[in-house]
């Protein structure tokens, strides 16, 4: 059993210090596209704050979503804050019909609009996905010659079919048929009826 220390839940001067070394650790270890993606958000900062006026809630929805991009990060992380909004907003609710928590009703209306761009974040980031998604599959087909066939697309029963019997190709089909299931199958010499 592990002891707890005072330390483990007070902010002390070590914990300062470590913070401050992996800060420069990570400035250290930073690439090219980490600096110009800082550089990016705070361009974006000043535009949006001294250019544009946006409120500060603005300005972190706004940057939230070019991070999410510009490192590609997943769009799971922005749907997954709105979910907890959305149990969030509940509690707030019960607190203020209870009467403990009076301003939790303007505070509950206030996560629900902050869940909405969350929302609206995360299905953006989804689509700007599929789209380079597709692009992949277009350059990998391009490049090797093999289709890949992404993980969303599915084969019908007849493409199935044609898979699994590479000899189909080699069937010649009788033109002169007049049904279309004969037209479908390979043609052979006919046989006469026997009266």
């Amino acid at each position: 059993m592990t002891m707890i220390k005072l330390s483990d839940w007070i902010f002390t001067f070590a914990d300062v210090r470590n913070f401050f070394r992996r800060f420069f650790e990570f400035v250290k270890n930073a690439s090219k596209k980490d600096w110009l993606g800082f550089l990016l958000c705070a361009v974006l900062i000043g535009v949006m704050h001294f250019g544009l006026h946006f409120s500060l809630e603005g300005i972190f929805f706004w940057l939230f979503f070019v991070v999410l991009v510009f490192w590609n990060l997943d769009s799971r992380i922005s749907i997954g804050l709105a979910l907890a909004g959305l149990v969030v907003i509940p509690f707030l609710l019960a607190l203020s019909s209870r009467g403990i928590f009076f301003a939790s009703q303007a505070a509950a209306e206030q996560v629900a609009v902050w869940v909405y761009f969350f929302l609206v974040i995360g299905v953006a980031k989804q689509i700007i996905e599929l789209k380079f998604e597709s692009r992949k599959v277009v350059k990998f087909s391009a490049l090797t010659g093999i289709r890949s066939v992404p993980r969303f697309e599915r084969l019908s029963e007849t493409e199935k079919f044609l898979h699994s019997h590479e000899n189909i190709r080699s069937v010649r089909f009788s033109p002169d048929s007049g049904d279309s299931l004969q037209a479908a199958r390979p043609s052979m010499p006919r046989r006469r009826r026997i009266v």
